[in-house]
C-alpha cells in the first residue's frame, strides 16, 4: 500500500482463489509492516504451520472477519 490519507478501506485480492478481504485503512496500517517511503506491506500465511510451529506472521484464519462476504453481512 502506498502512503495516502484519502482512502477509507484497503482491498486485498487473491485472484487465483477469487477471494477478497476488505480492511479499514487504519486497521491495515496497524497490521502491516511499514516500508521505506511511507509504504506498507501485509503478509499472512495461507496454510497453517501446524500446532508445533509458531510464526510471527499471522495465519489467514485471523483475517476471516475481513472477507468481503463477511463484511457485507455485517453491514461494513
Amino acid at each position: 500500500m502506498l502512503r495516502s490519507d484519502t482512502e477509507d478501506y484497503v482491498a486485498v485480492v487473491d485472484l487465483s482463489r477469487e477471494a477478497i478481504w476488505l480492511l479499514k485503512a487504519e486497521e491495515f496500517r496497524t497490521r502491516a509492516q511499514p516500508l521505506a517511503g511511507g509504504r506498507f506491506h501485509l503478509d499472512w500465511l495461507v496454510l497453517s504451520l501446524g500446532p508445533r510451529q509458531r510464526s510471527q506472521v499471522p495465519s489467514e484464519d485471523e483475517f476471516q472477519q475481513y472477507r468481503l462476504e463477511n463484511q457485507l453481512r455485517s453491514g461494513l
